[in-house]
C-alpha cells in the first residue's frame, strides 16, 4: 500500500534506513541489493561477479551477446552485481537484437494472468515475468534480452557503486 498511497517512503533494514524517496525511485533505481530483492514481486534477479574485461577494454558476460561498457574510473569491476526486474527482461520465440537462447524451467500464472518463467542461461537461473496472454504458446527454449537501460549495478558491499553502465 506505501507504493501507492506515500509520496515518499524510507525503506528499512536491520532498524536503519537505506533509502528515503518516492515509490517510482526506490522500485526502479534501488540504492542496495536488499531493496532490489525487497520492492518488487518476485524481487530483482541478481547476477554476481560475473565480469571479464577482454583486450578492448569491453567486458563480456555469459548472459549478454553484446560486450558492455563501464565508467569505472574507481570501484572493483569484477565484484559488481547486475540487477534487473524479472518485468524488463525481454522473452521472445525469434532471435533479435542482442538476444541469448535460455531454457524455460518453470513457468507459472500470476495476478493478473502475467505469465512468471524460471529461465536458464547457460549456468544461471533467472526470472522473467510476462504480461497477460505473452506467456501463451512459449517453448521449452526462448530467446532472452536484458536492456541495457533496465540493469542496475551494484558494488561489492550491495549498495549502488561509482561506476556506470554506458548505454548507448
Amino acid at each position: 500500500e506505501a507504493m501507492t498511497l506515500a509520496d515518499r517512503i524510507a525503506l528499512m533494514q536491520d532498524g536503519r534506513i537505506i533509502q528515503y524517496a518516492p515509490p517510482r525511485e526506490i522500485y526502479n533505481q534501488p540504492d542496495d541489493v536488499f531493496g532490489g530483492w525487497f520492492m518488487g514481486n518476485p524481487g530483482m534477479n541478481f547476477f554476481e561477479g560475473l565480469f571479464q574485461q577482454a583486450h578492448d577494454g569491453a567486458y563480456h558476460l555469459p548472459f549478454f551477446a553484446q560486450p558492455l561498457r563501464l565508467n569505472s574510473a574507481n570501484g572493483n569491476v569484477a565484484q559488481l552485481t547486475l540487477g534487473i526486474r524479472p518485468e524488463h527482461v525481454k522473452v521472445s520465440t525469434t532471435q533479435s537484437g542482442n538476444a541469448v537462447l535460455a531454457q524455460v524451467v518453470d513457468r507459472a500464472i500470476v495476478i493478473g494472468g502475467q505469465t512468471l518463467l524460471q529461465l536458464k542461461v547457460g549456468e544461471l537461473t533467472c526470472k522473467a515475468k510476462l504480461p497477460a496472454g505473452q506467456g501463451n504458446g512459449l517453448g521449452n527454449e526462448v530467446w532472452v534480452e536484458f536492456p541495457l537501460d533496465r540493469v542496475r549495478l551494484f558494488g561489492a558491499d550491495g549498495h549502488h557503486p561509482d561506476v556506470a553502465l554506458l548505454v548507448s
